[in-house]
């Protein structure tokens, strides 16, 4: 599989970055740096906008009450990713028995990042 990475955008080491929540879902953000784990604002990465490397270990916002909601939420939540950005994903990171379209489950989502941090999914 060939994987054009000039002509996408490598998504920075934070499972959140460029999503938005709403109704136990995760979609494509308003904007393309969104923060995925402020709920309550549509506001772009914090991280970022202090001209800081985007960091999940390091972000504010990941804090005990936002990891203990990521687990209570793993099988609850789905993820709804751009699909043009995962129509020629590396190999290792699909489940082939998944199809993207559905969703993949926050938990999926969460261990791919983890597991291939900055891939394009």
């Amino acid at each position: 599989m060939s994987h054009d990475i000039e002509e996408k955008k490598l998504r920075p080491d934070c499972p959140f970055y460029g999503l938005h929540y709403a109704n136990n879902a995760f979609s494509e953000g308003i904007f393309p740096n969104q923060c995925g784990l402020d709920k309550k604002n549509v506001s772009t990465c914090v991280m970022e906008n202090k001209k800081e490397k985007v960091c999940w270990e390091e972000y504010p916002l990941n804090t005990l009450e936002a990891r203990k909601w990521i687990k209570e939420s793993l099988d609850r939540v789905t993820v709804f990713p751009n699909l043009e950005q995962i129509a020629d994903p590396p190999e290792e990171t699909l489940d082939p028995d998944s199809d993207p379209a559905n969703g993949i489950p926050l938990k999926e989502w969460y261990e791919r990042r983890k597991e291939f941090p900055g891939i394009i999914i």
